[in-house]
């Protein structure tokens, strides 16, 4: 229960404090799913081995443990996230006319509604895995864009 709780809370913050951006983000899983899929699990895949390898040389080490954190903090954030993104989902299709929104109303569905599926064996994990995917590579792709600009 404190775990939802916190969950709809960060979610709230988020909201408030980068709506446009979260929408715009979703928008963008919902134009290209199979790419944002594809680097979300490059990203996941591929993160974790540089940073080991950061390790390995020794001359890397503090720019690892920095990498690392980060990369700890970008699935906090995508898990997160991808809960805000069900919800964003669920209302895209309960509201059809005036569009979907991102607001405290997805963040409170969507938080509850991924933790009621996560309880499913086998295939809640896999749809809480592939949301998840799904949200970092979004996330990846707006850092990329942002590095660019």
């Amino acid at each position: 229960l404190v775990k939802i709780l916190a969950w709809i809370l960060m979610g709230l913050v988020l909201v408030k404090l980068r709506k446009q951006t979260i929408q715009n983000m979703f928008f963008g899983i919902i134009e290209k799913p199979w790419e944002n899929l594809g680097i979300g699990l490059l990203a996941l895949i591929a993160a974790p081995i540089l940073i080991i390898l950061l390790l390995i040389t020794m001359v890397g080490y503090y720019l690892a443990i920095t990498a690392a954190v980060l990369y700890i903090l970008l699935l906090l954030f995508a898990c997160i996230l991808s809960a805000l993104f069900l919800g964003f989902l669920i209302l895209k299709y309960l509201n059809k006319p005036s569009g979907p929104q991102v607001n405290w109303q997805a963040a409170v569905i969507g938080v509850v509604v991924l933790v009621l599926v996560k309880i499913i064996p086998f295939f809640g994990w896999i749809f809480a895995f592939v949301l998840l995917l799904l949200v970092l590579g979004a996330i990846v792709t707006m850092i990329k864009k942002s590095i660019k600009e």
